[in-house]
């Protein structure tokens, strides 16, 4: 464990005007995908006086985090805190960290890396001290998960924030949900990942729940027929049948919720699920920037390759989740494409090949992409660059789609190779 000092003199829109003095308790939001240059974000936006502390070693009791607060306050401020005492009740601990708060004036603790402490042995703790914490002062703890004890605590209703919130970004704020629904945060591009209420699953007890939860979100409406011939083609209907109902009462039970309703001859959604889905996020994009034009197109695309952070539940190899995945691959490089030629045509060719390469990744068998890379590095001076592409592109051509490229791409590699 370490405490460290972190400078917080960059100027910036004040942090301690975002976050309410009646919330003394500040969540990072576990959502966050790294944690670096958020405490930078959120330490140059900070203009009251902070101490900084770092949990490298799991730490199980209030002894353990008292010493490493104890160290953070010598090294930060003038205050000094008693070492840490077995005999000391929690109620002293708070106290006298209460104490050291006010002596310090208006004070932002932050914690780094908390999902190493032990919750159990702390909550109990901490509860005692956020209740007492002096108007202004504010505990911050960063971790990979939320603090479901801290949470679920009812003497803390009201005194907690998480921070940032962005829905745009999937940073959802699980602490004003309404209680008849259920948030509900899917990400399909990349492995897969699911959220509700702020809680990550993490067991799914086989590849056929996992599949048939993404099948049910990515088509939100469906007939029975349908499934059964996604997932069971070579069974009977009363096979299909049995197997069905099996998995999907073990969705059920695994995310904690109903998760679709049947009404009408298709089971849907069900209406008490409020779906967050970056899928949906990024084919909006796509599809809205195909409209648009000059600044605003451009913004939307660019949102759809945030978005985009890898190919369609990558692990999965059902037909289905294949063609969906060639399907929002082949989107991605429409948005690309339209990226790169808005900087082709503000003459700013270096970002233009970058992004046509990323496009030319995620569709190798666009040969008007291989094509435009290849000219740029021509205008660049470097044709033996472009040469080399044309080699690597041929290959992948050949041997996943057996295909070759066009007649001018080849006329232009030829030039290229005598050069």
């Amino acid at each position: 464990m370490r405490s460290q000092t972190i400078s917080n003199n960059a100027p910036g829109l004040s942090v301690s005007k975002m976050v309410s003095k009646k919330t003394p308790l500040v969540l990072i939001h576990p959502n966050v995908r790294s944690a670096t240059p958020l405490w930078k974000h959120f330490l140059t936006q900070l203009d009251q006086r902070f101490i900084f502390v770092e949990l490298t070693d799991a730490v199980v009791s209030v002894g353990q985090l008292w010493s490493l607060l104890a160290a953070a306050f010598e090294a930060q401020t003038e205050t000094r805190l008693p070492p840490a005492d077995s005999a000391r009740t929690l109620s002293a601990y708070s106290k006298l960290l209460i104490q050291a708060f006010k002596e310090a004036g208006p004070l932002w603790l932050l914690v780094d890396s908390f999902d190493l402490a032990d919750e159990d042995a702390l909550c109990a703790w901490l509860t005692l001290v956020i209740q007492q914490l002096p108007v202004g002062c504010h505990l911050v703890l960063n971790s990979r998960r939320l603090s479901r004890l801290l949470l679920n605590e009812p003497r803390l209703a009201g005194k907690m924030t998480l921070y940032p919130i962005d829905s745009d970004k999937l940073l959802n704020d699980y602490l004003r949900q309404p209680a008849d629904q259920v948030l509900v945060e899917v990400s399909a591009l990349g492995a897969g990942t699911v959220i509700v209420n702020g809680k990550r699953i993490t067991q799914w007890e086989g590849l056929l729940p996992f599949a048939m939860f993404f099948y049910f979100i990515d088509r939100g409406m469906m007939t029975r027929d349908e499934i059964f011939k996604t997932f069971w083609p070579e069974l009977s209907k009363i096979e299909a049948t049995n197997v069905f109902h099996v998995t999907k009462r073990k969705i059920n039970e695994l995310v904690g919720f109903e998760v679709t309703t049947y009404w009408s001859g298709f089971y849907r959604l069900s209406p008490l699920v409020k779906l967050h889905y970056d899928v949906a996020q990024f084919s909006e994009a796509i599809q809205y920037g195909m409209l648009a034009s000059g600044a605003e197109a451009l913004a939307l695309f660019q949102t759809a390759h945030r978005v985009y952070r890898g190919t369609f539940l990558s692990t999965l190899t059902y037909p289905w989740a294949t063609s969906r995945r060639e399907q929002l691959s082949a989107a991605y490089a429409d948005g690309l494409t339209a990226i790169a030629q808005h900087y082709e045509a503000k003459n700013d060719s270096e970002q233009a090949l970058a992004t046509y390469l990323r496009a030319l990744n995620a569709q190798p068998q666009r040969d008007d992409l291989l094509y435009s890379a290849m000219t740029l590095f021509q205008a660049h001076g470097q044709p033996e660059r472009a040469f080399s592409l044309y080699q690597r592109i041929v290959t992948v051509l050949k041997a996943q789609f057996d295909l070759a490229p066009q007649k001018r791409t080849i006329q232009l590699a030829e030039q290229l190779r005598k050069h």
